[in-house]
């Protein structure tokens, strides 16, 4: 259900990771609703917020929604398209009769911005074509 993927292991962080995915467990078994959704949201920033007071460096996450599987990630929003990639294809090991919709719908909504940094990104890597 969470994953920050911290390269350094701080004990700290892992009591932020420890406390939310407590806070997360009162969704369980839950019907993933637009509002609950919300409230998850929610709690990302506030979690995030109150350990940045206690001095703790805390990542923005954000919430990888399958309200049809009823299941929840929580990710790093800085991962790089990589990372993006990779998730998206553990979800699809995960689950395997998920539709393109699905899985476009919640990865969009976790990162917006996700289809510019892939166009960017392709633009980077695209082979480079000579003028005849």
């Amino acid at each position: 259900m969470l994953n920050l993927d911290q390269d350094d292991v701080d004990p700290r962080m892992e009591r932020v990771v420890q406390t939310l995915g407590a806070k997360l467990e009162c969704f369980k078994g839950v019907f993933l609703s637009d509002q609950v959704v919300d409230r998850i949201d929610r709690l990302l920033k506030e979690h995030r917020a109150t350990w940045r007071l206690r001095g703790v460096d805390v990542p923005e996450m954000v919430a990888v929604v399958f309200p049809h599987y009823g299941f929840v990630e929580v990710l790093r929003k800085d991962l790089e398209i990589e990372g993006v990639q990779s998730a998206v294809v553990g979800f699809v090991q995960k689950f395997p009769d998920m539709t393109k919709e699905e899985l476009t719908a919640a990865m969009f909504r976790a990162f917006p911005d996700y289809a510019s940094k892939l166009q960017s990104n392709r633009a980077l890597h695209a082979p480079m074509r000579r003028p005849h």
